[in-house]
């Protein structure tokens, strides 16, 4: 399963991504941030600690369209710079910022690490606590919940194999954005030799940064 940070609830809960108000964050997802990981690393899904989101919070999502999906025309282009865009990097700007300091550096990394973790370890609840409402509520947006989708995030865990592991090789340029968020871009590699490379933003809620917006670029 391809997914960097981008763990969509539609197609297989596998791509796309991003913003909007919703429900309340879990609070246990704002526990204290782990040490970062060295990098790169393919994480281990025993590094998935966070706690995960309760399977009520995705029953509101299961066969209704949201107010999003109903409002939004099929095949409005998404204009450069919008959330969940697939691409070249080419001409793409990376947002203004001051240069991170190393505590958010290595933040940023800890929580980008135990993403992936939880998708190695096959559990998107968990996943997606590290995620915002804002984005949980966008990718839910593009298109009701299959109940069969559903289904999956509430079975049993199932660690993907050790040789398709995903893997988080680098993160670079992460800076402070004047909205006090923290951008950057991580650079994966997954099973079958594919990279892709996203330029992610995260927010911090309590101890935790949270992914929070995400540009894919193949």
């Amino acid at each position: 399963m391809r997914a960097g940070l981008v763990g969509g609830l539609i197609g297989g809960l596998a791509v796309v991504g991003l913003l909007m108000p919703g429900a309340t964050m879990l609070a246990s997802a704002q526990e204290a941030t782990p040490a970062a990981a060295e990098l790169p690393v393919a994480p281990d899904p025993s590094l998935c600690q966070v706690e995960p989101r309760p399977l009520a919070f995705f029953e509101q999502y299961v066969g209704t369209p949201t107010a999003m999906a109903a409002a939004t025309p099929e095949a409005t282009p998404i204009e450069e710079g919008a959330d969940a865009v697939e691409g070249t990097m080419e001409g793409f700007v990376p947002p203004v910022g001051q240069a991170a300091d190393p505590e958010t550096v290595d933040a940023v990394v800890a929580t980008a690490v135990e993403v992936v973790a939880c998708f190695n370890a096959g559990d998107l609840p968990r996943a997606f606590a590290l995620y915002t409402d804002d984005l949980i509520d966008v990718f839910a947006g593009a298109e009701p919940l299959p109940q069969e989708q559903f289904d999956i995030m509430a079975a049993t865990p199932a660690a993907v194999p050790v040789e398709a592991r995903e893997q988080v090789l680098a993160i670079r340029e992460v800076v402070i954005l004047p909205d006090g968020r923290a951008g950057g871009f991580v650079d994966f590699a997954f099973a079958g030799g594919y990279r892709e490379t996203q330029y992610v933003v995260l927010t911090q809620e309590g101890e935790r940064w949270l992914v929070d917006e995400i540009l894919l670029f193949a």
